[in-house]
């Protein structure tokens, strides 16, 4: 939740060039350049693991370190307005724009979905929201998807069609640190289309999914029911109750 402290952007983007690794896709030269940070990291005693942040100096060399579950606004700022001083280091503009990262091109032929999930808690009148207390865990930080469907696949899924079904809910998961679908297992999935006027399908069903919170396997698994709606030119569907074994959850779906 750092990361939206505005404090922490501008002091990332005016004193560092912020870098971003994923742990599922580093390799060649950044997993060597990542596995020596590792090795200075231990070297000076440092918070070292897959989860954290860390501070170099220009040439490349570790000055601090963060694991994210105690990556405060404050504790941010201080060691960069410490590497900062330390290095003589002036505020500056960025030397790019920050901007949302690009997402690749779709042919006309295919159709993105935006599939968003949040962990849900109780509110003190007895509904459930969005977690807003959470700090900087798993469960204040909100998880995407972009997955593309060929239109065709699409129209299957209006139809019932149930493999399409398949790929679409094993998205239907929390924040986890296990975002590999290949793990994912679906148990049962009932998989409902209604034909209504003017073109309109409306979608139904529900969900039991095994997924791993870690990449070592694990007995939980999610329980979800979601309904929806679509048409040539929309595609909505959300979850009207959602558990990641005891933890409720929702995940929002929509053609982008």
């Amino acid at each position: 939740m750092s990361f939206n402290d505005s404090r922490v952007v501008t002091a990332l983007n005016s004193l560092t060039v912020p870098v971003y690794l994923s742990n599922d896709l580093v390799k060649g030269a950044e997993q060597a350049a990542l596995t020596r940070i590792h090795q200075e990291g231990y070297a000076k005693k440092l918070s070292v693991g897959t989860v954290h942040c860390f501070l170099l100096a220009p040439n490349g060399t570790l000055l601090d370190t963060i694991h994210v579950a105690k990556a405060s606004p404050s504790r941010i700022l201080e060691i960069l307005e410490r590497g900062a001083q330390e290095l003589k280091i002036l505020s500056g503009k960025p030397l790019i724009s920050p901007q949302p990262p690009p997402l690749p091109a779709v042919s006309k032929n295919e159709r993105r979905l935006h599939v968003l999930a949040r962990y849900l808690e109780n509110k003190p009148d007895g509904s459930l929201g969005i977690v807003t207390g959470g700090g900087g865990n798993w469960s204040a930080l909100p998880g995407e998807d972009w997955p593309v469907f060929a239109a065709a696949e699409l129209q299957a899924l209006w139809e019932g069609d149930r493999g399409v079904a398949e790929r679409l809910v094993t998205y239907f998961y929390p924040p986890t640190e296990n975002n590999n679908l290949a793990q994912n297992v679906i148990e049962a999935l009932e998989w409902s289309a209604k034909k209504l006027p003017r073109g309109v399908v409306q979608l139904s069903g529900s969900v039991t999914l095994k997924h791993p919170f870690y990449t070592k396997d694990d007995s939980r698994r999610v329980h979800a029911a979601f309904q929806g709606y679509a048409s040539d030119v929309r595609f909505e569907l959300v979850t009207t109750q959602a558990r990641y074994e005891n933890l409720p959850f929702a995940v929002a779906v929509q053609r982008v």
